[in-house]
């Protein structure tokens, strides 16, 4: 989650969580850690339960420095934050940037913007709790009590979907890129319809973003094919149109060089042999 925003230029970051527990606090110290190791610092908002104090929320809000991006411990919680935005006249994304966790469609695809979510790995939870399970049937000492199971991936929507820049000339490419990822856009292409030159341009997102047209082409491509790897059982020549890639191999090449693992190895790591995509 913490790439999805420092990739998108953020360099504030909040964490709210409404409730407590084990699964909250190790969210919370996820998130840190990730946003810490790339320089910044996370501010953990201390108020508890404030989903129905919308006042104490957007107090809180009012109190930052933007543009922020906020990592927020479940769906639910994360709609408060989007509302708290509006009544202070701060902007989703373009100000804040949201994103929850549980990805419940209910709660994502109501409200406007609709929500950025992680998914949990249920299947995989469930198909881990089984064997666990079966070795306590058959009198088995489990390798392991506590299991981790790591979450899919990031399903971007309008709350997380912007840039924290103020260049529209580099919000706009960033635009083009995203809506013609399936049309296999190019890096030329890009540069070709902002009407500026390859050199301009690339200067622009170095400075906005610390990184070159081509390299966010390549970003956003491999984003979308781990969203497609991880939640879908879609075979790789799919993937590949999908994440704009020419062919299946260049997908294979590709995402092996950025992620260390093929496609194939990538989609059953996350998820087990069987699970309904």
């Amino acid at each position: 989650m913490a790439d999805h925003f420092l990739a998108g230029g953020y360099r504030r970051f909040a964490f709210y969580g409404d409730l407590a527990g084990i699964w909250v606090t190790r969210r919370r110290e996820g998130f840190i850690g990730q946003v810490e190791a790339a320089g910044y610092r996370v501010q953990v908002t201390p108020l508890r339960g404030v989903a129905k104090d919308a006042r104490a929320l957007a107090q809180w809000l009012q109190q930052q420095e933007f543009p922020l991006a906020v990592m927020v411990v479940h769906d639910y919680a994360a709609t408060a934050i989007v509302e708290a935005c509006r009544a202070i006249g701060r902007r989703v994304p373009e100000d804040v940037a949201v994103v929850g966790v549980n990805n419940d469609d209910r709660v994502c695809e109501v409200i406007s913007p609709p929500l950025s979510s992680v998914p949990l790995n249920l299947y995989r939870i469930g198909y881990e709790a089984a064997a666990l399970l079966d070795q306590i049937i058959r009198k088995q000492e489990p390798a392991a009590w506590s299991i981790l199971v790591p979450p899919g991936e990031l399903i971007v929507r309008g709350s997380s979907g912007g840039i924290a820049s103020a260049d529209p000339q580099v919000r706009a490419a960033v635009q083009l890129i995203r809506d013609g990822l399936a049309e296999g856009i190019t890096t030329k292409q890009v540069v070709a319809r902002t009407g500026l030159t390859r050199q301009t341009l690339n200067h622009r997102f170095t400075q906005a973003l610390g990184r070159s047209v081509a390299a966010e082409l390549r970003r956003v491509r491999i984003e979308r094919a781990r969203q497609l790897l991880s939640g879908s059982d879609v075979p790789m020549p799919e993937v590949a149109r999908q994440a704009g890639f020419s062919s299946a191999r260049q997908l294979s090449e590709t995402f092996h060089h950025e992620a260390g693992l093929t496609p194939t190895a990538y989609r059953q790591r996350i998820r087990p042999r069987g699970q309904p995509g």
